[in-house]
């Protein structure tokens, strides 16, 4: 093994993360209860590509974070239903 290149796969390992992660929050994001898929799977695609580019995998490190909330706020009727 050559040393120098853990840092790619280091970098690789955690772009698959960040993109396992965009996954689970943009489905959670975009959740209606009444539709099935829509603009999901289509997004993902895109994160996908850009975490390709690793520059690019910032952006969707950046969108995890708004996701986040977005996805809290999505989900907050149905987590508080039995309150």
């Amino acid at each position: 093994f050559h040393y120098e290149y853990w840092l790619y796969i280091l970098t690789a390992f955690i772009s698959m993360i960040n993109l396992v992660i965009f996954s689970i929050l943009s489905k959670y994001a975009f959740y209606r209860p009444t539709t099935s898929g829509g603009l999901a799977p289509l997004i993902g695609a895109l994160a996908w590509l850009c975490t390709i580019i690793l520059p690019l995998s910032v952006f969707v490190l950046i969108t995890n974070i708004v996701l986040v909330f977005k996805a809290k706020q999505n989900l907050n009727h149905y987590l508080n239903a039995y309150d």
